[in-house]
């Protein structure tokens, strides 16, 4: 009997050995209805409720673990989950990683000490960092940023890959858009695109980084305000010199077009700057009317001069 009260002894104390509580005691429940296990409280209604809170620690750059696994998912017992407290070379940060079956895995999510979150990169650069397309729906899709510097708004978003706004998209046939950064090796800004159902991808508009913008297509507005300097008031100085009538024809029989208006090859070729066409309709308008108040003086002349003849007679 001795031996026996012995041998249980040895196993008690073996078992307790693998647990350590700072008051060397386990408090431990089972619920023998459900099965379920308590540590620190009396009614766990998990399979294992812990009262407070569980620490994991490992002594490596990888620290400590958790594994979460879901054998309908994976068709096995393998691994798929683990959230990592990382730090040293995998930098310090909380990660979440994934693994396939043959235990090849990496980095999904990060949340880095400094508080930045990186999504499909291992070293996030701002609050929220992502490597790939970000896809918003539903009935608010608002994107809001707010930055207290606005010097610094470079510094709020560090985005790598594309920004895609779309729905009812797949295997690339459908409605969809999407905004690309142009910074690598082009001119700056950004380019909207535009994949219709056929998996066209149109290129919509080019907004370059010094404020230019580029429209492959037409515009419509009910209002466009166009801010350019000088007028075109010069017309009415007293040192205008006005070119005469037989100059003007003599160009237009030559050039087939007004003096200082582009030719029609010439705005088919290079387009044209609406503020500076405006101001040089406007010019030959009041040059225009100039030739216009001197013909009515002549007019009036010669209806005053043929008044005089009339009296004569």
């Amino acid at each position: 009997m001795k031996k026996i009260y012995f041998l249980l002894g040895l196993i008690s104390n073996i078992a307790l050995a693998q647990l350590a509580t700072p008051s060397a005691q386990i408090i431990a429940t089972t619920n023998p209805t459900t099965g379920n296990v308590g540590i620190g409280i009396n009614n766990p209604d998990e399979k294992l409720s812990v009262e407070r809170g569980i620490s994991v620690s490992q002594n490596s750059d990888e620290g400590g673990y958790l594994s979460i696994l879901n054998t309908r998912k994976s068709g096995d017992s393998s691994l798929t989950w683990r959230i990592y407290n990382m730090t040293g070379a995998y930098g310090n940060s909380l990660q979440f990683w994934n693994y396939t079956n043959d235990w090849r895995g990496g980095s999904r999510l990060i949340l880095s000490d400094n508080g930045n979150i990186g999504i499909g990169t291992e070293t996030p650069k701002a609050k929220l960092d992502i490597n790939g397309f970000v896809i918003m729906g539903g009935h608010e899709t608002n994107l809001d940023v707010a930055v207290g510097n606005p010097n610094k708004i470079k510094d709020a978003i560090a985005n790598s890959g594309k920004v895609a706004i779309g729905w009812n998209l797949s295997g690339g046939k459908g409605e969809a858009s999407f905004i690309s950064n142009r910074g690598q090796g082009g001119t700056g800004g950004f380019s909207f695109y535009d994949i219709d159902n056929s998996g066209t991808i149109n290129h919509i508009l080019n907004l370059n980084s010094n404020g230019n913008a580029v429209l492959y297509g037409k515009f419509e507005a009910k209002e466009i305000k166009v801010t350019e300097s000088p007028t075109a008031d010069f017309v009415f100085e007293e040192d205008y010199k006005l070119p005469t009538l037989q100059e003007v024809e003599q160009h237009i029989k030559e050039k087939k077009h007004l003096p200082e208006i582009a030719s029609a090859k010439q705005m088919e070729k290079e387009g044209v700057n609406i503020g500076e066409f405006q101001i040089q309709l406007l010019q030959k308008i009041e040059e225009l009317t100039l030739y216009i108040i001197e013909q009515n003086k002549e007019i009036e002349e010669q209806n005053n001069r043929i008044k005089k003849l009339e009296k004569i007679k």
